[in-house]
């Protein structure tokens, strides 16, 4: 085989994916089916040595069975045990992993555990939320009981924490200090470089700094997501590749005075190992780092590295050794995007070139032309899984990209390098002019962003599966022209038809999203026991109807509603029950045009007026939008939601009189002549007057 690590890797790393996407049953199933033909292909194989065809296919069938196997044994070993634990109380002995997040009066707390089994014990990564606020440092250790309330390997960790439990507690005994260790101080230094940048800027571009350095995104406000999501730029603050590379180049820059060249690499791969770990190590660095060792070694030995083979390697040690990474988006999305960079992006930059070579002026676009090349290399084989996790293709990701990607550098080293100098007494004066360059970058980031995705259809949301229609025309199109290639070449008709094919396919996959989201309307209900937050959601606007106190709850609404495409929400409604607190969350974050308040909360509006909103006092029934009203109670304890024909109560107390489509009350959702449907999260979908509720998987017309 001409490349065995990559044909390896990659088997595995599919076969892994895909077992994500089968039930549990049929892991084993499809493992044993690939096992057993690949035994099969073993006599065939040692008939025909020379068979490259033969050698490949072989090493697919094992490596997915390998796969596949390795998936359901850590499930067997990690998930089942703990998944016992869901809906339980446990006493658990824990230490903080991470900083403690505490908004208003609520606190998040990243900890492991010791959780006793049975007769054994199981240490175990949480998430905890207490009621009351905390002061915990990093690595103070406490006993505590939790509600333990869910599961998760897909959230986006790193290589410390493949599965993660959430659960609240009401309160917690602080015991001590545990032993600290290397990770202790990778958190620490984040800590130290995050406080130095807050302290001299302002949140929304010390949260987008941290965020690109470090993979701090907590704190980035929705519609600076927003934006980057729009532009196809969410992978800057998601630590990987890019962000790797670019410090590989700075080590490079800066150790180029050495004489021994052995010795500057060395020095190269430490400070690449060392940035991982300050970000996390997160996978999808990890698998950029392991990539550029092997390039590195292979250089000690004389023995050149293979772009693929060197991606086969590193997918196959983090798969083996943690499979759940193949669940992890980041991950997948930096596999498939460095798979698309090594294979295509020369073809491309070869492609796009030609007419710049010959032209004096021309030539200097080249290194903006390498930029398009690469983004577009990096989407092909990578753009059927960012539709499907981001919901919706950028159209306009090329441009932003070309337009932000070079001057990312500077924040990630602007930030790291700055931050780091500013912590330390007196050379504080150094590092802040690192910090002002990369503040600087970061304020253009937010204004280009903020404007490209203005652009109509800058982003085309996969609703209805408008835009999957497209992706099949754009691979078949891509096949037909890879195969006229090799045959005879690409002519100018074959070119002009693979264009007006994809185009074509474009526009009409644009007029029909158009319209089905101009006939579309969204309501949101995310809500907890005590509180209901109600989001309205119609031809990329928004309303939000109450909040929530706790700011996980509010931040996911607001999430929501970006991922719809919403970009204006153009008002906020807080009931009597609404919590200030949670308001002053919401419209600090959402920044609504009119935030809607009975006349005797003056004191809502003082906490309200520092996030410079416009006030109005409710008085009857409020249009909305097209075809949807509010009408609130008087002491502001309900609302009356009439969305194109369908009544929807919010609140408590008989304020409307009448029949309703659906009851939303205390964290649960009523249709009409139908049972409560109590879940955290529903959507009810009116398009072309059919409405449907979603509770999970469930669904009722």
């Amino acid at each position: 085989m001409r490349r065995p690590l990559f044909t390896v890797g990659f088997s595995l790393f599919a076969a892994s994916f895909t077992a994500f996407l089968l039930p549990e049953n049929l892991i084993v199933f499809a493992a044993c089916i690939f096992l057993a033909v690949g035994a099969f292909s073993l006599p065939f194989l040692s008939k025909y040595k020379h068979s490259e065809v033969l050698q490949n296919l072989s090493a697919v069938l094992f490596s997915a069975a390998a796969g596949f196997f390795a998936v359901f044994l850590s499930s067997l070993i990690f998930i089942s045990p703990l998944s016992s634990l869901v809906g339980q109380s446990v006493e658990i002995s824990a230490y903080t992993t991470d900083e403690v997040s505490f908004e208003h009066d609520y606190t998040e707390i990243p900890a492991k555990a010791e959780i006793k089994l049975g007769q054994s014990s199981r240490t175990a990564d949480f998430i905890i939320y207490c009621d009351e606020p905390i002061n915990l440092e990093p690595y103070d250790s406490f006993v505590c009981t939790v509600n333990i309330s869910g599961l998760s390997t897909g959230r986006s960790h790193s290589a410390f924490s493949p599965v993660i439990l959430t659960g609240g507690c009401e309160s917690l005994d602080v015991t001590g200090k545990v032993k600290k260790d290397l990770r202790y101080y990778s958190v620490l230094c984040r800590g130290k470089i995050a406080e130095s940048v807050s302290s001299l800027f302002s949140d929304e571009i010390s949260s987008l700094l941290c965020g690109i350095s470090m993979s701090k995104t907590e704190n980035i406000p929705t519609r600076v997501t927003s934006a980057l999501k729009a532009c196809s730029l969410s992978h800057l603050t998601s630590v990987s590749g890019l962000h790797v590379t670019l410090i590989s180049g700075f080590a490079v820059l800066l150790l180029s005075k050495f004489k021994s060249k052995r010795l500057s690499a060395i020095l190269s791969l430490a400070f690449i190992w060392g940035f991982v770990f300050l970000a996390g190590m997160r996978l999808s660095a990890i698998r950029a780092a392991l990539m550029i060792t092997v390039l590195t070694l292979g250089k000690f030995v004389f023995r050149p590295a293979d772009s693929c083979n060197s991606l086969g390697l590193a997918c196959i040690i983090i798969c083996l050794f943690i499979p759940f990474s193949a669940n992890d988006k980041g991950f997948v999305c930096s596999v498939l995007a460095t798979l698309g960079v090594v294979t295509c992006s020369k073809p491309i930059f070869a492609f796009l070139s030609k007419p710049f070579e010959k032209r004096g002026f021309g030539k200097r676009l080249l290194p903006i032309v390498n930029t398009a090349s690469l983004t577009i290399s990096s989407m092909v084989f990578s753009l059927p899984v960012l539709v499907y996790y981001f919901g919706g293709l950028s159209l306009v990701g090329v441009i932003a990209n070309i337009a932000v990607t070079p001057f990312a550098a500077v924040c990630v080293i602007g930030c790291i390098l700055g931050g780091a100098l500013y912590a330390v007494p007196f050379l504080g004066f150094i590092g802040y002019p690192f910090m002002l360059c990369a503040a600087f970058v970061a304020k253009y980031i937010i204004f280009i962003t903020n404007l490209i995705s203005k652009i109509p259809y800058a982003f085309v949301h996969a609703n209805y599966s408008s835009i999957y229609i497209w992706l099949a025309v754009f691979y078949g199109t891509l096949l037909y022209g890879f195969v006229r290639f090799r045959k005879r070449g690409l002519s100018a008709k074959s070119k002009t038809f693979i264009t007006m094919a994809v185009c074509s396919a474009l526009a009409v996959c644009c007029v029909c999203a158009s319209a089905v989201e101009s006939a579309t309307y969204r309501v949101i209900i995310n809500s907890s026991e005590k509180f209901d937050t109600v989001a309205v959601i119609h031809a990329g606007r928004a309303a939000i109807i109450g909040c929530d106190r706790r700011p996980d709850i509010n931040r996911e609404t607001l999430s929501d509603i970006g991922d719809l495409n919403a970009d204006i929400i153009d008002f906020f409604v807080p009931l009597s029950d609404s919590p200030p607190l949670g308001a002053y969350f919401t419209v600090k974050n959402g920044r609504p045009k009119t935030v809607l308040l009975p006349q005797d909360r003056e004191d809502l509006q003082r906490l309200l007026a520092p996030a410079d909103v416009e006030f109005s006092f409710s008085n009857g029934s409020t249009k909305l939008f097209d075809n949807t009203y509010l009408t609130i109670s008087g002491d502001m304890s309900s609302a009356v939601l009439d969305i194109n024909g369908k009544r929807i109560f919010i609140g408590s107390g008989d304020f409307a009189k009448g029949n309703f489509d659906f009851t939303i009350c205390g964290g649960s959702v009523t249709p009409k002549n139908g049972e409560p449907i109590k879940s955290g999260k529903v959507e009810i979908e009116s398009v072309f007057n059919f409405t449907y509720v979603r509770s999970d998987t469930n669904w009722q017309k």
